[in-house]
């Protein structure tokens, strides 16, 4: 029987790994096409990153929240977000 879980996918475990990237919007279609339809996607940045700035690289998802986390004592911005299509 297929499982209904998928496997979660890491693109970087550093929170300035999308603001840094010399590609960032192929990070981000690169984590929707691998998400199926409802599933989510939790990216963390850069606190200071503007939360609008990340958005624009997403096509195919919407925000479903943000938050202030800290990790390994670093203060991150999470971005959980919905693939619509």
């Amino acid at each position: 029987m297929p499982s209904t879980c998928s496997t979660p996918r890491v693109f970087s475990d550093d929170p300035a790994g999308v603001s840094g990237a010399l590609f960032p919007s192929r990070i981000a279609a690169d984590a929707e096409r691998t998400v199926r339809i409802g599933g989510a996607i939790a990216l963390t940045v850069d606190q200071h990153l503007d939360p609008a700035a990340v958005a624009v690289l997403f096509k195919r998802s919407c925000v479903i929240d943000l938050r202030d986390v800290t990790l390994d004592g670093s203060q991150a911005l999470l971005h959980a977000r919905g693939r619509l299509h």
